[in-house]
């Protein structure tokens, strides 16, 4: 039942926008039930599995689009105290709108726990931080996670569910991946997945790069631009992620004072 507490939670906490929103929950035959909200266009790791039979991979824009969203998200739920521990695009859930939403609570803990002897939590081990089966817990795992979803996207990759490719990713070894994006994108990427989570950003951190924070103003702006023309639902989609759009906001960008060594 920590599931329902914890959504419970966040919609008390809430609502945020990319935060999959709570609505029931029940037992029938010895089984629990859990209501949100719909999310029509599926998740993203569906979305990313098609985009990258058609394309070489997701354009630099879209992805810090995607960053801006989703560390949103995820800052939300760590102010909350909360983990999620299980951030993964399959988890990952989009409107109708084009806005992407952190669902699937099942593995998620509060935290911190009044007792952490006994705690243990493992989410998928393709996007799982290498401390995680260490017994260490904390926030930075989930940056880890959303750090691989961000590889992920960027490079159109499969990624390794064990073996040596699996413990090079942890170890800071990117070579085997085709990263052909901005320095800077390659640099964020490199952070929220360094081997020591005590050096990677923070979710709110993550918000607050530039460029980050440039492509969510940027999102925002257009959205309330549409909403005051009367767009709605589908027609919002032009102020998502996912949009094409003028991407002018990672120009220029080289570096930024967030550590990245």
């Amino acid at each position: 039942m920590e599931e329902v507490n914890i959504l419970a939670h966040l919609a008390k906490e809430g609502p945020h926008p990319n935060v999959l929103k709570y609505v029931d929950s029940w037992e029938e035959n010895e089984r629990l039930f859990i209501q949100t909200e719909l999310c029509e266009l599926g998740n993203f790791g569906h979305f990313l599995h098609e985009y990258g039979r058609r394309y070489e991979r997701l354009d630099e824009g879209r992805c810090w689009k995607v960053l801006a969203e989703l560390s949103s998200g995820l800052a939300f739920v760590h102010k909350a105290g909360v983990l999620h521990l299980d951030v993964k695009p399959s988890n990952i859930f989009l409107k109708a709108d084009g806005r992407f939403q952190l669902g699937d609570f099942g593995m998620a803990s509060f935290w911190p726990r009044d007792r952490a002897g006994g705690f243990e939590r493992e989410g998928d081990r393709m996007y799982l931080a290498a401390e995680v089966l260490q017994g260490v817990y904390g926030p930075a795992a989930d940056v880890f996670s959303l750090g691989m979803t961000l590889l992920e996207s960027a490079a159109n990759i499969e990624v390794p569910e064990m073996g040596e490719p699996w413990h090079r990713l942890r170890e800071g070894d990117f070579s085997q991946v085709g990263l052909r994006h901005s320095s800077t994108l390659c640099a964020i990427i490199r952070a929220m997945m360094h081997p020591d989570p005590a050096r990677r950003p923070t979710a709110q951190e993550v918000g607050s790069h530039r460029c980050v924070r440039r492509a969510g103003e940027s999102m925002a702006a257009l959205r309330k631009t549409l909403e005051r023309d009367g767009a709605r639902d589908g027609a919002l989609f032009a102020a998502s992620a996912l949009a094409k759009g003028n991407d002018a906001f990672v120009i220029g960008e080289v570096g930024d004072e967030m550590d990245c060594a």
